[in-house]
């Protein structure tokens, strides 16, 4: 769903906006589920969290998959009935060494983000994307 937004909310200065549309976009407050997700890891046996390790191939075994990976200078090895792939960047890479290859082509956005914490009168905003040109956007 795509349609013009007439009037914007009272929080946008509506004199800085050329024109609006209403999407059927959802955000997620990613502070939140960050906060959430760590906790519900943290919470389960069984489940390795590795942070801060640059992943350099995995391959699928008979009991699932093992992951070779650097770590601090040292190259690390791990076997696992389930791995999830969470990445960005080199995302298809290891999706094509199990061959998983899309069958259209992919695009990848160079993004930066900041997490912040709202003031209460913000916390319960719409999504919004605010484009600024050909080529840049704001996300909330």
């Amino acid at each position: 769903m795509v349609r013009p937004l007439t009037k914007g909310p009272d929080y946008l200065n509506s004199k800085q906006i050329i024109a609006a549309w209403e999407t059927a976009e959802l955000s997620l407050n990613l502070v939140a589920f960050n906060q959430w997700l760590l906790k519900q890891v943290g919470q389960r046996s069984g489940i390795s969290l590795n942070l801060n390790a640059q992943i350099t191939e995995i391959q699928e075994t008979a009991g699932g998959f093992s992951v070779a990976y650097s770590k601090g200078g040292q190259a690390h090895k791990v076997d696992s009935s389930l791995v999830m792939n969470c990445l960005w960047e080199g995302r298809m890479m290891l999706d094509q060494q199990l061959g998983y290859i899309p069958s259209h082509t992919w695009l990848y956005r160079f993004k930066h983000r900041i997490l912040v914490g709202l003031p209460p009168h913000l916390q319960n905003m719409h999504s919004h994307t605010m484009v600024l040109g050909s080529y840049g956007d704001v996300v909330n």
